[in-house]
């Protein structure tokens, strides 16, 4: 067990070592794509009507013409067809492509957030029915009264319409009330719904340093880094620098270490699952339901496979900022492995 002793307590599952492989050879350093244009989404005429707003986040690849492709909708807020809007302005997206050694290279774990709002001045504004909901549900959690903020919670999903600074507040109280029922990841998915930059930056710091521990201690690592420069980046943050530090050391310490990461994954009905790798091996198993495609998606590189359960991928170091994406017809879960440096492969990625 591997303690972090100065924000989070990290487990590691210990499994056994296997045979160390050759690395592929480096690739050359890459020019990042630049955006020429960027068409923005309609808004759905149901989702207009109801007054509904929300956001899609979405992963695609940049191909060497620079037209964007396999664009893959992560998570969503608000009307189902704003997933379907947001994919039909992607795809008239247009970017200057990638380049490396003056080639055109696909760029392809590249990620956006796309908003979907009435109005520049209603999206901002906190309506008196759902402020009046709000502060009755923080009081009940900060009574500890569980039952009665969670129906409070329900009452206010169930408005007709929500503003997007509406579901950021929203997020914020479900993060609450996962947190006080012990759903760490639950919580965690709901900061991630949050508008970080919408607050204040003492008030962004706290929910910066629970997304890092929540990071942490689900093995997400390689995004508990990106955290870390996040929060290093704000002023407030200055007082916290030295524990910080000795934070992040111990994350990239784990990340270095001889000991192999467990991920639980888990693929909704006709969905997808990202994981930002944190290491260049990885497997998986014991894989209950239909994935039928696998894919990863690094800065230059991309590669798509069949899924065979205790397969082992290996990526070359130079691949940087990889993700591995997986896809299921119907609710699946599986465990993704990530082992380390320079120890195994069966199946290496050229």
């Amino acid at each position: 067990m591997k303690l972090l002793t100065v924000l989070f307590t990290l487990t590691v599952f210990i499994f056994p070592s296997l045979a160390s492989t050759k690395l592929s050879k480096q690739i050359d350093t890459i020019n990042s794509p630049i955006s020429i244009d960027r068409v923005a989404p309609k808004y759905p005429i149901n989702a207009a009507r109801a007054g509904t707003e929300g956001w899609t986040r979405a992963s695609f690849v940049i191909d060497t013409d620079g037209s964007v492709k396999d664009i893959v909708i992560m998570d969503y807020e608000g009307s189902r067809d704003f997933k379907k809007e947001s994919i039909r302005a992607l795809r008239k997206w247009k970017y200057q492509p990638a380049k490396e050694n003056g080639e055109a290279v696909q760029s392809c774990n590249n990620t956006v957030q796309l908003d979907f709002r009435m109005g520049k001045g209603s999206s901002g504004t906190i309506s008196k029915k759902f402020k009046n909901k709000y502060v009755l549900a923080k009081e009940y959690l900060n009574d500890k009264n569980l039952p009665m903020a969670k129906q409070t919670i329900k009452e206010i999903e169930s408005f007709k319409s929500i503003n997007i600074s509406e579901r950021s507040f929203l997020a914020i109280i479900k993060a609450d009330y996962a947190k006080q029922n012990n759903q760490p990841k639950l919580q965690l998915n709901y900061i991630n719904r949050i508008n970080l930059d919408a607050l204040s930056d003492k008030t962004k710091l706290y929910w910066l340093n629970q997304k890092l521990i929540l990071e942490a201690n689900q093995f997400k690592l390689a995004k508990a880094i990106e955290t870390y420069n996040k929060i290093i980046k704000l002023d407030v943050a200055k007082p916290y620098l030295s524990a910080l530090q000795n934070t992040y050391t111990q994350i990239k310490a784990l990340i270095a270490d001889n000991e192999l990461i467990l991920i639980n994954a888990k693929v909704s009905k006709h969905g997808s699952w990202l994981h930002k790798l944190a290491r260049n091996d990885f497997s998986i198993s014991n894989i209950q339901g239909n994935l039928h495609k696998l894919e990863v998606r690094c800065a230059n590189k991309r590669h798509i496979f069949t899924v065979e359960t205790d397969n082992t991928w290996k990526i070359p170091k130079s691949w940087r900022g990889c993700s591995v994406v997986a896809y299921s017809d119907n609710e699946a879960t599986f465990d993704l492995i990530e082992h380390p440096f320079e120890k195994i492969t069966t199946a290496a990625i050229n």
